[in-house]
This record gives structure tokens, C-alpha cells and sequence, in this order.
């Protein structure tokens, strides 16, 4: 959006300055430029936002609307050929009018910038919950893998000890071994 804003802006302006054979490409460069700034707009629109969000949109709409008519006038003077006027206009009444939707936009954009990097920060601070969880966990299941261990271990090596030990007394000669 920001883009073709500033672009439609910068035709304008070449619109003054270009010779009369590439005026009718600007003029047509700037219609298509502006429909697909208020297809954006409208895809934004159509976003859910929270209450800045909804601020920043109607900022961008109304400050588009004060210079969208301006520019008009602009380029509709350019067109009849008389570049003084549209000059006056241009870098009179209308450029504070541009600036500000310039703003607005640059505005929004940084509003979502923001909410960008606090959505970023809650996804840093859940991954790494999950992964002291995960850690936790992790650990949890050693100790107890190695708990078992011993147990089996335990329940293997200790009937077979004691069946050792009686071997062991059998052959010394001590028969009278319970097993």
C-alpha cells in the first residue's frame, strides 16, 4: 500500500514534468496504481483489527480521501496543460494532504511492526516453556529409565548371586544349601 502510494505520488509529480506524448502511459500508470492501492485498502478492510488497528485504518482512509481529490484536481490540470496551477496545488494545498497519508500509512505500518514483535515475543516465551518443559520431562524419564534399570538389573543379578554363592558352597562341599 505504502508503495504504490508513493509511486502514484511520484507520477503525479512526473505527470508536470513530462513531455505531452508520455502523459496519457502516467495517467494510465496512475488509474491502474490507484486501483490496486484501493484493492489493498479494501483487503485491509476486510482484516480484523483491534481498537489502534481500527484507528490507524480510518487515519489511512480519511487522510486518502482529503489528498485522493487533490490529486485529481492535479492531474486533471496537468492534463488541460495548465502545469502552474497544478504546481501551486501540488506543492501547496496538496502536499501537506500527501504527507499525511503518508503518515497514516507509515503509522499503520508501524502499529503492525509492533504488534509483529509482541506476537514474536509470547511465541519466544511459550517455545521456551515448552522447551524447559520438554527438559524437565526429558530428565524425569532418565532418572526413571535408569531407575528401572537398576531394578531389573537388581531382580536379574541378585537370584543369580545367590544361586552363585550356593554353586560355589556346593562345590566347597556344603550340600545342605537351600536354593
Amino acid at each position: 500500500m505504502r508503495r504504490v502510494n508513493l509511486q502514484s505520488e511520484r507520477n503525479t509529480r512526473d505527470l508536470l514534468l513530462a513531455p505531452e506524448d508520455e502523459r496519457p502511459q502516467l495517467l494510465e500508470d496512475v488509474r491502474a496504481m490507484r486501483q490496486g492501492y484501493l484493492k489493498t485498502r479494501e483487503e485491509l478492510s476486510a482484516l480484523r483489527f483491534d481498537e489502534r488497528g481500527r484507528a490507524a485504518m480510518e487515519q489511512i482512509v480519511q487522510t486518502d480521501q482529503a489528498a485522493h481529490g487533490l490529486n485529481t484536481q492535479i492531474r486533471e490540470l496537468a492534463v488541460a496543460g495548465e502545469h502552474d496551477a497544478a504546481r501551486t496545488l501540488l506543492y501547496g494545498e496538496a502536499e501537506p494532504l500527501f504527507d499525511a497519508r503518508s503518515n497514516a500509512i507509515q503509522a499503520a505500518i508501524d502499529l503492525q511492526q509492533r504488534n509483529t514483535d509482541a506476537s514474536a515475543a509470547q511465541i519466544d516465551t511459550s517455545v521456551g516453556f515448552a522447551n524447559r518443559i520438554l527438559i524437565v520431562f526429558g530428565v524425569i524419564a532418565a532418572i526413571a529409565g535408569v531407575l528401572l534399570a537398576w531394578v531389573i538389573t537388581r531382580s536379574l543379578t541378585g537370584p543369580l548371586g545367590r544361586a552363585t554363592s550356593v554353586g560355589d558352597a556346593i562345590a566347597r562341599g556344603q550340600l545342605d544349601n537351600t536354593i
